[in-house]
């Protein structure tokens, strides 16, 4: 059996993960990356600048820890961050600000009305409505609006019933939107494709397991090097290409050494998503896989700490510098992914420059059930990621030529009413094993 890979609109969205053989498919708390260093200024800054983005990386824990007292953060049209505040004093909020580092003057802060807790609340009261009405594929909070969004296909007026009717006037009423499901527009050294040194970000793997007598292969790409707390070496990927209803755990992980032979280099050890949803207490799509150690092996020639930058089966690479977070509303024209998209459709693929961010820790939901939480979409009203980039590096392109890391793909869909592409991914606060981004 093969399965193929799939070309739809937001009705159907698209994960991105490709393959030629078998059947192709795409504890405790979460760990945030901790990356060594100030990430660099990010070159060709929209909008919002650097200093947003520094400045959202401490104010999303504090959030994060107290629910109940924020309503979100984002950027607004003139590029500064606004934090909401609930159930608290400004000054109160302003003092709690400083306490992680963020003086007053640093943000626009302004009274909200629905706190996080509400918003998240709701969220999770509707993430079985796509499950039993096969309408909705996206719901999350909007900052700007102060309200839950619900975006689905079908009728308007049955999304909204249905939204009332789980909803049981929990809260304020989402803005609900429907869509119309539109069809979407149509052997070397190391490299991009063929892997044969340490594991560089934005490369081809190919995940595989086995059962029935057959074997299952997804073909991915590999995002960021990880380094846990215990000292190994990991790569992070998406955690659909590991695991997918109606197939079996692919958790062998293999490069490329050529146009036919591959090495087995680990193993996936800690996953965000089980069978159809995610791993109690996990959020976002990604598996991290312990990578193969020989003997006297150091740790350090594992990975390379690189990712592959440029179009088809490029050899360039860049430094990975740090980690960011990046808020709801931010523009950039340093946003950059990586992946090995070239390899399964013959096209000079691999990177995409998305500008802009509309929207986080939305809980999206497949044509085929599969559903993530915690996933923000990068949009552009031209590109998109393409098959087999799942798993790959989403980054900001530093000013020095550096990279610094942002999230892990997971798929794409088109948005008829914008008429841009929706890129989705998850932040690497949600990595799954404790420890720290490695450094290039």
């Amino acid at each position: 059996m093969t399965r193929t890979y799939r070309s739809v609109a937001l009705a159907a969205l698209v994960l991105v993960v490709a393959g030629t053989s078998g059947v192709v498919t795409g504890t405790g708390p979460a760990a945030s990356a901790e990356a060594s260093g100030r990430p660099v200024a990010a070159a060709g800054s929209v909008g919002a600048t650097v200093d947003v983005v520094s400045t959202y990386g401490r104010v999303d824990p504090l959030m994060q820890a107290t629910p109940s007292q924020w309503g979100g953060a984002f950027v607004d049209d003139s590029g500064r961050l606004v934090v909401r505040y609930v159930g608290q004093s400004r000054s109160a909020a302003a003092a709690a600000l400083a306490r992680v580092g963020v003086p007053q003057t640093a943000v626009d802060l302004r009274a909200g009305t629905v706190s996080l807790t509400t918003l998240q609340r709701q969220q999770t009261r509707l993430s079985g409505l796509a499950r039993t009405s096969g309408q909705l594929t996206s719901v999350g909070p909007d900052y700007a609006a102060g309200r839950l969004r619900v975006e689905g296909a079908g009728s308007a007026s049955r999304l909204t019933s249905d939204v009332t009717r789980l909803l049981g006037g929990d809260g304020p009423a989402p803005v609900v939107t429907a869509r119309p499901a539109t069809p979407l527009p149509a052997a070397k050294t190391s490299s991009r494709y063929y892997d044969t040194g340490s594991l560089h970000g934005g490369g081809l793997i190919n995940l595989t397991g086995n059962a029935g007598g057959y074997q299952y292969t997804s073909h991915c790409s590999t995002g960021f090097s990880w380094i846990g707390r215990d000292g190994a070496a990991y790569g992070l990927t998406a955690g659909h290409c590991f695991l997918e209803p109606g197939a079996p755990a692919m958790g062998t992980v293999s490069v490329r050494t050529s146009g036919s032979t591959t090495r087995v280099v680990g193993t996936v050890a800690a996953t965000t998503v089980t069978k159809g949803t995610n791993v109690k207490g996990r959020r976002g799509d990604l598996a991290v896989f312990k990578l193969n150690r020989r003997p006297g092996q150091p740790v350090s020639a594992l990975t390379s700490g690189r990712i592959y930058t440029g179009l088809g089966n490029s050899t360039t690479t860049r430094a990975v510098r740090g980690s960011v977070l990046l808020p709801q509303g931010y523009s950039s024209a340093a946003i950059r992914t990586s992946g090995s998209s070239g390899y399964q459709v013959s096209r000079r693929l691999g990177e995409i420059s998305p500008t802009r961010i509309t929207a986080v820790d939305r809980t999206i939901t497949w044509p085929d059930g599969q559903q993530f939480t915690g996933i923000t979409i990068a949009a552009d009203r031209t590109e998109h990621t393409s098959a087999g980039d799942s798993g790959g590096a989403v980054y900001l392109k530093n000013a020095n030529g550096t990279a610094a890391a942002v999230g892990i793909m997971s798929g794409y869909a088109y948005d008829p009413l914008s008429k841009s592409y929706w890129n989705y991914y998850t932040p690497l606060k949600y990595v799954p094993v404790a420890g720290r981004l490695k450094n290039g």
